[in-house]
């Protein structure tokens, strides 16, 4: 792994080195998720070239679905990038599938509560 130490706080890793890291049980990742960084350091936020494969852009994607951070790879050699504090948040552990479906359920709840307001206040006026 390749550490962007006193900077942007960036960690690339090899093909399958992020594995290694990104459950909150591996105590390699501890120090990892907490890299200094320098709040003066420029973060590049548009697409960028692989280190390893300099002609190679790489893509972006979500790490999982119950994860939804950003995370840079190169479709090449299978390098992953992540900006400083993403490994923290992959690492953290992912609310359970039932709780996040009640918090959805309860949001189209809310959301079909005010529009039966607004239809039963349009109905009241003469």
């Amino acid at each position: 792994m390749d550490v962007c130490r006193a900077g942007c706080g960036g960690i690339w890793f090899d093909n399958f080195e992020l594995r290694k890291v990104d459950e909150a049980h591996e105590s390699l990742g501890e120090s990892l998720a907490a890299i200094e960084t320098n709040p003066a350091a420029t973060i590049v936020l548009e697409r960028r070239r692989c280190p390893k494969c300099p002609d190679i852009t790489m893509l972006q994607h979500r790490f999982s679905r119950e994860k939804p951070v950003v995370v840079d790879e190169c479709p090449n050699c299978g390098g992953v990038w992540l900006d400083g504090g993403e490994l923290a948040e992959i690492r953290r552990p992912a609310v359970p599938k039932e709780q996040r479906k009640q918090a959805a359920q309860k949001f189209f709840n809310h959301l079909l509560a005010q529009e039966l307001a607004q239809l039963r206040s349009r109905r009241a006026r003469p």
